[in-house]
């Protein structure tokens, strides 16, 4: 198996876990989240542009609702939330987005929600956990992403036809 990073005490303050000295922007990062112990108050997931434990995004499960957030000065504010159902001893893929001021949560591959915020440009990335035992497995980021799609192809013209074929043309796509 692989090895999985564990939050394995049950902890009522926040546990950060962040990745190196690295700051990005644009990037994506998604992991594997398995709650182990459930509490009434229980929160777990992904911290993006993390400066300090005072200035972040948090995209996470807490209290049965998953939640888009951020911490301004130690200041928490829910950017977006909605309820849902995490079982526990279940694997669930957490992959949270970060495209300039849009923030997004996908949960086993379906986007769950979506905010703008412009409050935090840059940061770490890293994983949370808050009354509960947990386990992170599987960790990606994906840095400097390229979020713009390329061009459609334009220009679909019918160069000729017969009772079985058409042969068409059209001018390329483009990408940057």
């Amino acid at each position: 198996g692989s090895k999985v990073y564990k939050q394995a005490s049950w902890l009522s303050t926040n546990a950060f876990s962040t990745v190196d000295t690295s700051t990005y922007t644009n990037y994506s990062v998604e992991t594997n989240i398995k709650l182990t112990q459930n509490d009434i108050d229980l929160a777990a997931g992904i911290t993006a542009r993390y400066l300090d434990p005072n200035n972040f995004y948090y995209f996470r499960i807490k209290a049965g609702k998953l939640q888009i957030g951020k911490s301004v000065n130690g200041t928490v504010t829910i950017l977006t939330q909605k309820n849902y159902t995490m079982t526990t001893n279940e694997v669930y893929s957490f992959t949270a987005v970060l495209n300039n001021s849009t923030l997004e949560l996908y949960v086993n591959g379906f986007k769950e929600l979506t905010v703008t915020d412009t409050s935090h440009t840059s940061g770490k990335i890293g994983l949370y956990a808050f009354k509960t035992s947990v386990e992170f497995d599987n960790v990606k980021v994906v840095h400097d992403r390229d979020f713009m799609p390329p061009t459609a192809p334009g220009n679909l013209r019918l160069l000729s036809k017969s009772e079985t074929t058409a042969d068409l043309s059209w001018d390329v796509a483009s990408d940057n």
